[in-house]
Protein backbone atom coordinates (compact mmCIF):
# COMPACT_ATOMS: atom_id res chain seq x y z
CA UNK A 1 0.00 0.00 0.00
CA UNK A 2 2.88 2.41 0.78
CA UNK A 3 4.33 1.85 -2.69
CA UNK A 4 0.91 2.44 -4.27
CA UNK A 5 0.42 5.73 -2.34
CA UNK A 6 3.92 6.84 -3.33
CA UNK A 7 3.19 6.00 -6.97
CA UNK A 8 -0.06 7.96 -6.98
CA UNK A 9 1.52 10.93 -5.18
CA UNK A 10 4.45 11.03 -7.58
CA UNK A 11 2.07 10.89 -10.53
CA UNK A 12 0.04 13.81 -9.13
CA UNK A 13 3.14 15.94 -8.58
CA UNK A 14 4.44 15.01 -12.04
CA UNK A 15 1.23 16.13 -13.63
CA UNK A 16 1.30 19.51 -11.79
CA UNK A 17 4.81 20.38 -12.93
CA UNK A 18 4.88 22.65 -15.96
CA UNK A 19 8.54 21.84 -16.51
CA UNK A 20 8.91 18.11 -16.22
CA UNK A 21 11.92 16.76 -14.31
CA UNK A 22 14.49 14.72 -16.20
CA UNK A 23 14.14 11.68 -13.92
CA UNK A 24 11.96 10.38 -11.11
CA UNK A 25 13.21 8.04 -8.40
CA UNK A 26 10.92 6.25 -5.95
CA UNK A 27 12.37 4.64 -2.81
CA UNK A 28 11.28 1.67 -0.70
CA UNK A 29 12.93 -0.31 2.04
CA UNK A 30 10.99 -3.51 1.26
CA UNK A 31 12.86 -5.91 -0.99
CA UNK A 32 9.70 -7.92 -1.54
CA UNK A 33 8.02 -4.84 -3.07
CA UNK A 34 10.90 -4.49 -5.52
CA UNK A 35 10.52 -8.15 -6.36
CA UNK A 36 6.82 -7.69 -7.04
CA UNK A 37 7.39 -4.65 -9.22
CA UNK A 38 9.81 -6.63 -11.39
CA UNK A 39 7.34 -9.51 -11.75
CA UNK A 40 4.43 -9.68 -14.14
CA UNK A 41 1.24 -8.85 -12.30
CA UNK A 42 -0.65 -11.68 -13.97
CA UNK A 43 1.45 -14.19 -12.05
CA UNK A 44 0.41 -12.75 -8.67
CA UNK A 45 -2.63 -13.13 -6.49
CA UNK A 46 -5.48 -10.66 -7.09
CA UNK A 47 -4.95 -8.34 -4.10
CA UNK A 48 -1.28 -7.72 -4.85
CA UNK A 49 -1.54 -8.18 -8.61
CA UNK A 50 -4.07 -5.37 -9.11
CA UNK A 51 -1.96 -2.85 -7.19
CA UNK A 52 1.26 -3.94 -8.84
CA UNK A 53 -0.39 -3.56 -12.23
CA UNK A 54 -1.43 0.02 -11.38
CA UNK A 55 2.10 0.90 -10.24
CA UNK A 56 3.69 -0.73 -13.31
CA UNK A 57 1.26 1.15 -15.54
CA UNK A 58 2.51 4.47 -14.08
CA UNK A 59 6.19 3.88 -13.38
CA UNK A 60 8.54 1.29 -14.79
CA UNK A 61 10.67 -0.85 -12.41
CA UNK A 62 13.74 1.28 -13.29
CA UNK A 63 12.27 4.22 -11.32
CA UNK A 64 12.33 2.23 -8.09
CA UNK A 65 15.37 1.88 -5.81
CA UNK A 66 16.16 0.33 -2.48
CA UNK A 67 16.87 2.31 0.70
CA UNK A 68 17.97 0.60 3.93
CA UNK A 69 15.63 0.87 6.88
CA UNK A 70 18.03 2.91 9.00
CA UNK A 71 18.29 5.51 6.20
CA UNK A 72 14.58 5.71 5.52
CA UNK A 73 13.12 8.97 6.95
CA UNK A 74 9.56 7.64 6.60
CA UNK A 75 10.17 5.37 9.59
CA UNK A 76 10.95 8.33 11.89
CA UNK A 77 7.33 9.26 12.44
CA UNK A 78 5.93 5.71 12.40
CA UNK A 79 8.46 4.54 14.98
CA UNK A 80 8.50 7.74 17.01
CA UNK A 81 10.90 10.75 17.04
CA UNK A 82 11.65 13.57 19.41
CA UNK A 83 10.19 16.96 18.58
CA UNK A 84 13.64 18.48 18.48
CA UNK A 85 14.66 16.11 15.66
CA UNK A 86 11.69 16.78 13.40
CA UNK A 87 13.50 19.62 11.67
CA UNK A 88 16.27 17.22 10.67
CA UNK A 89 16.06 14.25 8.28
CA UNK A 90 12.27 14.26 8.33
CA UNK A 91 12.04 17.75 6.86
CA UNK A 92 15.09 17.80 4.57
CA UNK A 93 15.42 14.18 3.54
CA UNK A 94 18.32 11.77 3.89
CA UNK A 95 21.78 13.16 3.40
CA UNK A 96 22.82 10.70 0.66
CA UNK A 97 20.43 12.43 -1.78
CA UNK A 98 22.87 15.38 -1.92
CA UNK A 99 25.69 13.05 -2.94
CA UNK A 100 26.48 11.58 -6.35
CA UNK A 101 24.27 8.70 -7.60
CA UNK A 102 27.19 6.36 -7.58
CA UNK A 103 27.30 6.34 -3.79
CA UNK A 104 23.55 5.93 -3.28
CA UNK A 105 22.47 2.77 -1.41
CA UNK A 106 22.29 -0.37 -3.49
CA UNK A 107 20.05 -3.36 -3.18
CA UNK A 108 21.56 -6.40 -1.46
CA UNK A 109 22.34 -9.40 -3.64
CA UNK A 110 20.13 -11.65 -1.53
CA UNK A 111 16.99 -12.62 -3.42
CA UNK A 112 13.54 -13.58 -2.20
CA UNK A 113 13.34 -17.36 -1.86
CA UNK A 114 9.65 -17.81 -1.09
CA UNK A 115 6.94 -15.51 -2.33
CA UNK A 116 3.53 -16.38 -0.94
CA UNK A 117 1.78 -13.79 -3.09
CA UNK A 118 2.70 -15.45 -6.36
CA UNK A 119 0.26 -17.86 -7.93
CA UNK A 120 1.00 -21.53 -8.02
CA UNK A 121 2.24 -22.31 -11.49
CA UNK A 122 0.23 -24.98 -13.24
CA UNK A 123 1.98 -26.38 -16.26
CA UNK A 124 -0.38 -27.24 -19.06
CA UNK A 125 0.98 -29.10 -22.05
CA UNK A 126 -0.73 -30.37 -25.13
CA UNK A 127 -0.13 -34.06 -25.78
CA UNK A 128 -0.71 -34.97 -29.35
CA UNK A 129 -1.41 -38.65 -29.78
CA UNK A 130 0.45 -40.20 -32.65
CA UNK A 131 -2.08 -42.01 -34.78
CA UNK A 132 -1.00 -45.10 -36.73
CA UNK A 133 -1.02 -45.19 -40.50
CA UNK A 134 -4.22 -47.23 -40.56
CA UNK A 135 -6.67 -48.33 -37.91
CA UNK A 136 -5.80 -51.94 -37.06
CA UNK A 137 -9.17 -52.42 -35.35
CA UNK A 138 -10.85 -52.42 -38.77
CA UNK A 139 -8.94 -55.50 -39.95
CA UNK A 140 -9.51 -59.15 -39.18
CA UNK A 141 -6.56 -60.56 -41.15
CA UNK A 142 -2.87 -60.07 -40.35
CA UNK A 143 -1.77 -60.47 -43.96
CA UNK A 144 -4.35 -57.97 -45.22
CA UNK A 145 -3.25 -55.45 -42.61
CA UNK A 146 0.37 -55.82 -43.76
CA UNK A 147 -0.55 -55.34 -47.42
CA UNK A 148 -2.67 -52.25 -46.77
CA UNK A 149 0.07 -50.75 -44.58
CA UNK A 150 2.66 -51.49 -47.29
CA UNK A 151 0.57 -49.67 -49.88
CA UNK A 152 0.24 -46.69 -47.52
CA UNK A 153 4.01 -46.56 -47.07
CA UNK A 154 4.46 -46.81 -50.84
CA UNK A 155 2.09 -43.88 -51.32
CA UNK A 156 4.05 -41.80 -48.81
CA UNK A 157 7.28 -42.79 -50.54
CA UNK A 158 5.99 -41.88 -53.99
CA UNK A 159 4.70 -38.41 -53.10
CA UNK A 160 8.17 -37.55 -51.74
CA UNK A 161 10.05 -38.76 -54.80
CA UNK A 162 10.27 -37.82 -58.40
CA UNK A 163 8.35 -39.75 -60.99
CA UNK A 164 11.37 -41.84 -62.04
CA UNK A 165 12.08 -42.89 -58.43
CA UNK A 166 8.55 -43.96 -57.57
CA UNK A 167 7.55 -47.55 -56.84
CA UNK A 168 4.83 -49.42 -58.71
CA UNK A 169 3.71 -52.94 -59.46
CA UNK A 170 3.23 -55.75 -56.94
CA UNK A 171 4.47 -55.35 -53.40
CA UNK A 172 8.05 -56.34 -52.65
CA UNK A 173 9.01 -58.50 -49.70
CA UNK A 174 11.01 -55.60 -48.24
CA UNK A 175 7.87 -53.43 -48.20
CA UNK A 176 5.87 -56.10 -46.38
CA UNK A 177 8.72 -56.57 -43.90
CA UNK A 178 8.80 -52.81 -43.28
CA UNK A 179 5.09 -52.85 -42.50
CA UNK A 180 5.58 -55.87 -40.22
CA UNK A 181 8.32 -54.12 -38.21
CA UNK A 182 6.20 -50.98 -38.02
CA UNK A 183 3.29 -52.78 -36.36
CA UNK A 184 5.64 -54.67 -34.04
CA UNK A 185 7.14 -51.40 -32.80
CA UNK A 186 3.67 -49.89 -32.56
CA UNK A 187 2.52 -52.75 -30.32
CA UNK A 188 5.65 -52.61 -28.15
CA UNK A 189 4.95 -48.97 -27.31
CA UNK A 190 2.24 -50.24 -24.95
CA UNK A 191 4.92 -51.96 -22.84
CA UNK A 192 5.97 -49.00 -20.69
CA UNK A 193 7.36 -51.04 -17.80
CA UNK A 194 9.08 -53.75 -19.79
CA UNK A 195 12.48 -52.91 -18.22
CA UNK A 196 11.30 -53.74 -14.70
CA UNK A 197 8.89 -56.55 -15.53
CA UNK A 198 9.50 -60.03 -16.92
CA UNK A 199 13.13 -60.10 -15.85
CA UNK A 200 13.08 -63.90 -16.05
CA UNK A 201 12.73 -63.64 -19.84
CA UNK A 202 16.15 -61.95 -20.05
CA UNK A 203 14.85 -59.50 -22.67
CA UNK A 204 17.04 -57.11 -24.63
CA UNK A 205 16.70 -54.50 -27.39
CA UNK A 206 18.15 -54.81 -30.85
CA UNK A 207 17.25 -52.56 -33.81
CA UNK A 208 14.61 -50.83 -31.61
CA UNK A 209 12.81 -54.17 -31.13
CA UNK A 210 12.48 -55.94 -27.79
CA UNK A 211 13.42 -59.62 -27.98
CA UNK A 212 13.47 -62.49 -25.51
CA UNK A 213 16.78 -64.01 -24.41
CA UNK A 214 17.30 -67.65 -23.56
CA UNK A 215 19.78 -70.49 -23.60
CA UNK A 216 19.54 -71.48 -27.28
CA UNK A 217 22.27 -69.22 -28.67
CA UNK A 218 24.39 -72.19 -29.78
CA UNK A 219 21.53 -74.04 -31.46
CA UNK A 220 21.02 -74.35 -35.20
CA UNK A 221 17.62 -72.67 -35.06
CA UNK A 222 17.02 -69.37 -36.90
CA UNK A 223 17.60 -66.13 -35.01
CA UNK A 224 13.85 -65.43 -34.96
CA UNK A 225 13.26 -68.70 -33.11
CA UNK A 226 16.18 -68.36 -30.70
CA UNK A 227 15.22 -64.80 -29.75
CA UNK A 228 11.50 -64.30 -30.50
CA UNK A 229 9.99 -60.83 -30.44
CA UNK A 230 8.33 -59.85 -27.17
CA UNK A 231 4.78 -58.54 -27.62
CA UNK A 232 2.10 -57.41 -25.15
CA UNK A 233 -1.29 -59.01 -24.84
CA UNK A 234 -3.53 -55.92 -25.06
CA UNK A 235 -3.01 -54.88 -28.69
CA UNK A 236 -5.34 -55.81 -31.53
CA UNK A 237 -2.60 -57.12 -33.83
CA UNK A 238 -1.90 -59.90 -31.34
CA UNK A 239 -5.26 -61.45 -32.17
CA UNK A 240 -4.53 -61.06 -35.89
CA UNK A 241 -1.12 -62.71 -35.54
CA UNK A 242 -2.49 -65.62 -33.51
CA UNK A 243 -5.39 -66.07 -35.95
CA UNK A 244 -2.91 -66.14 -38.85
CA UNK A 245 -0.80 -68.88 -37.21
CA UNK A 246 -3.97 -70.81 -36.41
CA UNK A 247 -4.98 -70.77 -40.07
CA UNK A 248 -1.46 -71.75 -41.24
CA UNK A 249 -1.50 -74.75 -38.90
CA UNK A 250 -4.67 -76.01 -40.63
CA UNK A 251 -6.89 -75.05 -37.70
CA UNK A 252 -4.96 -77.05 -35.14
CA UNK A 253 -5.60 -76.91 -31.41
CA UNK A 254 -4.48 -74.44 -28.79
CA UNK A 255 -1.06 -75.93 -28.04
CA UNK A 256 -0.08 -76.32 -31.72
CA UNK A 257 -1.15 -72.74 -32.50
CA UNK A 258 0.81 -71.41 -29.52
CA UNK A 259 3.88 -73.46 -30.45
CA UNK A 260 3.88 -72.15 -34.04
CA UNK A 261 3.50 -68.55 -32.89
CA UNK A 262 6.48 -68.83 -30.52
CA UNK A 263 8.77 -69.56 -33.43
CA UNK A 264 8.64 -65.82 -34.17
CA UNK A 265 6.83 -64.06 -31.30
CA UNK A 266 6.72 -64.41 -27.54
CA UNK A 267 3.25 -63.10 -26.72
CA UNK A 268 2.38 -62.38 -23.11
CA UNK A 269 -0.57 -64.53 -22.04
CA UNK A 270 -0.26 -66.27 -25.41
CA UNK A 271 -1.99 -69.47 -24.33
CA UNK A 272 -5.10 -67.55 -23.28
CA UNK A 273 -5.16 -65.67 -26.61
CA UNK A 274 -4.69 -68.91 -28.58
CA UNK A 275 -7.45 -70.63 -26.62
CA UNK A 276 -9.78 -67.71 -27.28
CA UNK A 277 -8.98 -67.75 -31.02
CA UNK A 278 -9.54 -71.51 -31.33
CA UNK A 279 -12.80 -71.40 -29.39
CA UNK A 280 -14.21 -68.63 -31.63
CA UNK A 281 -12.95 -70.04 -34.95
CA UNK A 282 -15.90 -70.82 -37.22
CA UNK A 283 -14.08 -73.54 -39.13
CA UNK A 284 -12.95 -75.28 -35.94
CA UNK A 285 -16.46 -75.19 -34.55
CA UNK A 286 -17.71 -76.88 -37.72
CA UNK A 287 -14.97 -79.51 -37.75
CA UNK A 288 -15.24 -80.29 -34.03
CA UNK A 289 -19.01 -80.32 -33.93
CA UNK A 290 -20.17 -83.62 -32.36
CA UNK A 291 -22.30 -85.83 -34.64
CA UNK A 292 -26.03 -85.58 -34.32
CA UNK A 293 -27.44 -88.40 -32.27
CA UNK A 294 -30.99 -89.67 -32.63
CA UNK A 295 -33.10 -91.48 -30.11
CA UNK A 296 -33.21 -95.20 -30.82
CA UNK A 297 -36.46 -97.11 -30.84
CA UNK A 298 -37.54 -99.72 -28.31
CA UNK A 299 -35.90 -103.12 -28.45
CA UNK A 300 -38.03 -105.90 -29.93
CA UNK A 301 -39.48 -108.53 -27.62
CA UNK A 302 -37.10 -111.20 -28.98
CA UNK A 303 -34.16 -109.20 -27.54
CA UNK A 304 -35.71 -109.11 -24.08
CA UNK A 305 -35.56 -112.78 -22.99
CA UNK A 306 -32.91 -112.88 -20.25
CA UNK A 307 -33.83 -116.33 -18.87
CA UNK A 308 -33.75 -118.31 -22.15
CA UNK A 309 -30.72 -120.37 -23.32
CA UNK A 310 -28.16 -118.79 -25.67
CA UNK A 311 -29.00 -118.61 -29.36
CA UNK A 312 -32.71 -118.88 -28.66
CA UNK A 313 -33.00 -115.79 -30.87
CA UNK A 314 -30.20 -115.60 -33.39
CA UNK A 315 -29.15 -113.13 -36.08
CA UNK A 316 -26.91 -114.10 -38.99
CA UNK A 317 -24.90 -112.17 -41.56
CA UNK A 318 -22.06 -112.77 -44.05
CA UNK A 319 -18.67 -111.02 -44.09
CA UNK A 320 -15.62 -111.31 -46.30
CA UNK A 321 -14.23 -112.20 -48.75
CA UNK A 322 -10.92 -113.75 -47.62
CA UNK A 323 -8.65 -116.51 -48.89
CA UNK A 324 -8.20 -119.95 -47.33
CA UNK A 325 -4.92 -121.77 -47.88
CA UNK A 326 -5.01 -125.52 -48.43
CA UNK A 327 -2.53 -127.90 -49.90
CA UNK A 328 1.00 -126.72 -50.57
CA UNK A 329 0.60 -123.63 -52.75
CA UNK A 330 -3.13 -123.35 -53.24
CA UNK A 331 -5.72 -120.93 -51.84
CA UNK A 332 -9.44 -120.58 -52.18
CA UNK A 333 -11.94 -117.75 -51.74
CA UNK A 334 -14.34 -118.04 -48.86
CA UNK A 335 -16.75 -116.00 -46.78
CA UNK A 336 -17.69 -116.04 -43.12
CA UNK A 337 -21.12 -116.45 -41.57
CA UNK A 338 -21.52 -114.83 -38.15
CA UNK A 339 -24.34 -115.99 -35.89
CA UNK A 340 -25.09 -113.68 -32.95
CA UNK A 341 -27.30 -114.38 -29.96
CA UNK A 342 -29.78 -111.51 -29.58
CA UNK A 343 -29.95 -111.90 -25.81
CA UNK A 344 -26.43 -112.76 -24.55
CA UNK A 345 -24.53 -111.38 -27.59
CA UNK A 346 -22.65 -114.70 -27.97
CA UNK A 347 -20.99 -115.22 -31.37
CA UNK A 348 -20.66 -118.33 -33.57
CA UNK A 349 -18.62 -118.35 -36.80
CA UNK A 350 -18.90 -120.65 -39.83
CA UNK A 351 -17.08 -120.73 -43.17
CA UNK A 352 -19.09 -120.45 -46.40
CA UNK A 353 -17.38 -121.72 -49.55
CA UNK A 354 -19.28 -119.48 -51.97
CA UNK A 355 -22.33 -117.24 -52.17
CA UNK A 356 -24.69 -119.95 -53.32
CA UNK A 357 -27.78 -121.04 -51.40
CA UNK A 358 -26.47 -124.58 -50.90
CA UNK A 359 -23.23 -123.31 -49.28
CA UNK A 360 -25.15 -121.10 -46.89
CA UNK A 361 -27.59 -123.90 -45.98
CA UNK A 362 -24.69 -126.18 -45.15
CA UNK A 363 -23.24 -123.52 -42.81
CA UNK A 364 -26.67 -123.10 -41.27
CA UNK A 365 -26.96 -126.89 -40.69
CA UNK A 366 -23.57 -126.90 -38.95
CA UNK A 367 -24.75 -124.08 -36.72
CA UNK A 368 -27.96 -125.91 -35.82
CA UNK A 369 -26.00 -129.00 -34.93
CA UNK A 370 -23.73 -127.08 -32.56
CA UNK A 371 -26.52 -124.83 -31.23
CA UNK A 372 -29.60 -127.07 -31.17
CA UNK A 373 -31.43 -124.72 -28.78
CA UNK A 374 -31.92 -122.01 -31.46
CA UNK A 375 -35.61 -121.49 -32.22
CA UNK A 376 -35.79 -118.01 -33.83
CA UNK A 377 -33.33 -117.01 -36.53
CA UNK A 378 -32.96 -113.58 -38.09
CA UNK A 379 -31.29 -114.13 -41.44
CA UNK A 380 -29.89 -110.99 -43.08
CA UNK A 381 -28.39 -111.19 -46.53
CA UNK A 382 -28.35 -108.40 -49.11
CA UNK A 383 -30.40 -106.14 -46.81
CA UNK A 384 -33.28 -108.69 -46.71
CA UNK A 385 -34.33 -110.13 -43.34
CA UNK A 386 -35.86 -113.62 -43.25
CA UNK A 387 -37.60 -115.03 -40.20
CA UNK A 388 -37.41 -118.71 -39.42
CA UNK A 389 -39.08 -120.56 -36.57
CA UNK A 390 -38.17 -124.08 -37.62
CA UNK A 391 -36.44 -126.36 -35.19
CA UNK A 392 -32.95 -127.56 -35.94
CA UNK A 393 -34.03 -131.18 -36.21
CA UNK A 394 -36.60 -130.33 -38.90
CA UNK A 395 -34.41 -128.01 -40.97
CA UNK A 396 -32.99 -130.75 -43.16
CA UNK A 397 -36.36 -132.25 -44.01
Amino acid sequence: MAALIASRLAKTIWDEFKVKPSSVTLWTDAQIVLHWLRTESINMKPFVGVRVAEIQGTWSPEHWRYVPTHLNPADDISRGIATADINGRWMHGPSFLKEDKDIWPTEPSQTVKVDTECKTVKYICVVQKKEPVVDAERFSSWQRLLRVTSYCFRFIHNIRRRSQDRLDGPLHSSEVEEARLYWIKEAQQYMDDWKTRLLDLNHFVTSDIIRVGGRLKKSQLPYESVHPILLPSDHHILKLIMRDFHAKSCHAGTERTLCDSRREFWILRGRQIAKNIVSKCTMCRKLRQPPHSTLMGDLPSDRLRPFEPPFSVTGVDLFGRFFLKYGKNQSKKAWGAIFTCATSRAVHLEIVDNLSTEAFLQALRRFFISSWMATHHHLRQRNVIYWSTKRAEGFGQ
